[in-house]
């Protein structure tokens, strides 16, 4: 238990002060075995390496220090092998409330290439869409709501735990969260939340002040971040939620992440006030670390369900399998209200969105004006990924239009306010209450979802 402790001393990260390692690219979502050379470890309340290490082998010690909240800590081990041994070890202390590998998690989108009348999820009149003829009404009736509720979502801050996004697209940069406890360029903590100049988020990747996109082809974050909250400024596109303040947290490169990063981000959007996070990414992985991290929050997480046409009855995929409170689980589909057959349905997943050929902001490409017009400003995605954002724009409305809900609370009202969609009948779990198109209700408008749970 020394030489575990003397690990864990070594590696003790700050929030804002590590940098993990750059992965390549997303091709294992299979649920099949990763390498484990990274640990996540959280101590118990009132316990920490010190304590446990004499607790352990001086028998002097038994709670610790006060009852204080431990952050969780990465540990590096140099082998796989040796690894394991440390897990296995760990996962037998009592002074640990869990220890796992640092499991991988990938973005949950479908790319399907080419402002407002390609935005079927927002206003679906039949129109086609990548040469698919819509079924008129299958939207979330945008409009509507938004006429209601046009002023009261400007305070609500969603963070969008992703890849980078583009801070300086047209369509996106008036509707940046800003942080006004910083001073842009000072080099300088002056909030003291441990991430120096932090203004506009943060990039747990890379461990910088710039959580934007890598480059051209980096676009999922991006695009998310435009379904939520893309500005209404009389061009480009518009969001579900277009004065909603948008927090980039950027944990993935290529598409691919990491829980320890996913776990920062969630700790760090809490700190900023958010009070809704989405989360369009997914892994095979049971993560105790994640469900701690969700669990404990007071945000609502708004979540893909997955892409791989799977029961989660079955086959789970987290975090939309943890099953929990505070999430919102969200599968997809096309614009004739079917489930898309990629999508994930069944145990856990509260609700089917708009989630194929899905038009959005993507970013700029650099140096492509042409007659002062910028290219490839926008474009079509497609899965889950993209549905979730819809929830989490509506989301972002009803608090804008009632701040006091708790995030349990917005869920029940999302939940509560069902009715049938036959076309989704056949894709809910046992336990099921219905399979059903979803009504938010402001005041005399509606939007709506298809709830498949």
């Amino acid at each position: 238990m020394k030489k575990i402790i003397a690990w864990i001393m070594f590696f003790i990260q700050a929030l804002c002060v590590f940098s993990l390692p750059a992965y390549a690219d997303a091709d294992n979502t299979s649920g099949s075995a990763e390498e484990i050379l990274e640990i996540i470890v959280k101590y118990k309340p009132g316990r920490s390496p010190d304590a446990a290490y004499f607790a352990d082998d001086e028998n002097n010690i038994s709670n610790g220090s006060e009852n204080t909240e431990s952050e969780p800590l990465l540990v590096q081990l140099s082998s796989e092998e040796e690894a394991k041994a440390v897990l296995a070890e760990l996962q037998q202390d009592e002074n640990i409330e869990y220890a796992e590998p640092n499991y991988k998690l990938y973005a949950d989108a479908v790319s399907t290439d080419p402002l407002f009348d390609k935005q079927w999820g927002l206003e679906n009149v039949g129109q086609t869409v990548e040469g698919v003829e819509g079924t008129a009404g299958i939207d979330i009736r945008a409009k509507e709501a938004l006429r209601e509720t046009y002023f009261d979502n400007g305070g609500v801050t969603v963070a969008v735990i992703d890849g980078g996004i583009d801070l300086n697209h047209p369509d996106l940069k008036d509707n940046i969260f800003v942080n006004t406890g910083e001073i842009a360029g000072d080099k300088r903590d002056n909030d003291g939340n441990g991430c120096d100049d932090d203004v506009n988020g943060w990039d747990f990747v890379e461990v910088t002040n710039q959580p934007t996109n890598d480059d051209e082809n980096d676009v999922h974050g991006t695009h998310v971040a435009g379904i939520i909250a893309a500005a209404l400024n009389g061009e480009g596109v518009q969001g579900v939620a277009p004065h909603a303040k948008i927090l980039p947290l950027k944990i993935m490169k290529n598409s691919v992440g990491t829980v320890y990063n996913a776990i920062q981000a969630i700790d760090y959007a809490e700190k900023m006030g958010a009070q809704i996070a989405n989360c369009s990414w997914s892994l095979p992985n049971y993560s105790a670390a994640l469900e701690y991290a969700m669990e404990h929050s007071n945000i609502l997480f708004v979540c893909s369900a997955g892409n791989n046409g799977n029961n989660l009855a079955q086959e789970e995929r987290y975090p939309a399998s943890f099953g929990l409170p505070n999430v919102i689980s969200v599968a997809f589909t096309d614009n004739r209200g079917e489930l898309h057959e990629m999508s994930n349905y069944g145990k856990n997943v509260d609700i089917a969105a708009p989630g194929v050929s899905i038009y959005s902001t993507v970013p700029v490409i650099a140096g492509s004006e042409e007659n002062g017009v910028a290219e490839r400003k926008y474009a079509y995605l497609s899965g889950s990924s993209m549905a979730a954002p819809f929830v989490a724009g509506a989301v972002a409305l009803i608090k804008g239009h009632e701040n006091n809900l708790s995030a349990i609370d917005v869920k029940k009202k999302i939940m509560e306010s069902a009715t049938k969609m036959n076309a989704l009948s056949g894709y809910s779990s046992p336990s099921s209450l219905n399979q059903s198109t979803l009504y938010v209700i402001f005041r005399r408008s509606t939007i709506a979802f298809f709830t498949i749970d």
